[in-house]
């Protein structure tokens, strides 16, 4: 919702807006003494419901650096604010329903190159396992000098009749 008085010119900011008005009394006296403030998020109960803002105000100076005013300037992060509340709610029920089975869950982030686990992995590879020791092996079918199933990754070569290579 928007300014509703047409002319403002006189009136004060807290009784248009009707946000927080002793967050903002408090910021427009500690912005006219020359101080920046910010609010990241900024709770403000409006006839929609909660919505949350993040804004700053700054002094507003005059050639002579004299402050003469308020520049103030914010965004609605209501939707960014309730998605990283979801996020966390869905975390914490993942470490829950981790905790109840005693299972591990590995995510892998392709993005960052980050390889990370959720839960106890020792009841599953034991006391000594070594994360960053992941083991490869590279087989073909008629080769069987390597134990494929003793690594965490394997790769078969495979041919068709026609002698071209495939991965299996």
């Amino acid at each position: 919702r928007g300014l509703s008085t047409p002319n403002i010119v006189g009136a004060k900011l807290e009784d248009e807006l009707r946000w927080s008005p002793a967050k903002w009394r408090d910021a427009m006296e500690r912005v006219l003494a020359g101080e920046t403030v910010l609010y990241d998020k900024d709770e403000v109960q409006t006839p929609d419901g909660v919505r949350w803002f993040s804004w700053e105000a700054r002094p507003w100076r005059d050639a002579d650096g004299e402050i003469v005013g308020i520049v103030a300037y914010g965004t609605n992060v209501t939707a960014l604010t309730n998605v990283s509340a979801e996020a966390a709610a869905n975390e914490e029920r993942l470490r829950m329903a981790l905790n109840s089975f005693g299972g591990v869950v590995w995510e892998v982030d392709f993005k960052d190159s980050v390889i990370t686990w959720h839960g106890d992995p020792e009841p599953l590879y034991g006391a000594t396992y070594m994360p960053r020791k992941f083991k490869i092996a590279l087989g073909a079918p008629d080769d069987n000098c390597m134990d494929v199933l003793c690594n965490d990754l394997a790769i078969l070569s495979l041919f068709d009749e026609n002698h071209s290579e495939h991965f299996g």
